[in-house]
């Protein structure tokens, strides 16, 4: 359980950095407009730097037919080593990279 507090907690942290990336402000003056110590926002770009370069690529395999009896409309269905994963279609990206991410 404590693991999907955290990929919940990266997902939100990615959530923040994009919003300053996109909001055009200093650092200074978005931490100030969010409520977030300057020192938080130094530390996610930290580690959002320090994980984005240290995965290995994974192949992904797109199948363009199902098969009727194993179609499950809106479900997205990923496999990681042996595992199925299948997750609503409506599921947020970002925050099943960071499961897939937490998961190898």
């Amino acid at each position: 359980m404590a693991r999907l507090a955290n990929v919940a907690k990266q997902a939100e942290r990615g959530d923040r950095l994009s919003a300053f990336k996109r909001s055009g402000l200093t650092r200074a003056a978005w931490c100030a407009h969010e409520g977030v110590a300057l020192s938080t926002l130094a530390y996610w770009q930290r580690q959002s730097r320090a994980g984005s370069g240290s995965g290995s690529l994974v192949p992904i395999v797109v199948r363009d037919v199902v098969s009727p009896r194993t179609q499950w409309p809106g479900v997205v269905s990923i496999e990681v080593s042996g595992a199925v994963l299948r997750a609503d279609a409506a599921v947020d990206t970002r925050w099943l990279a960071a499961l897939l991410r937490e998961l190898r």
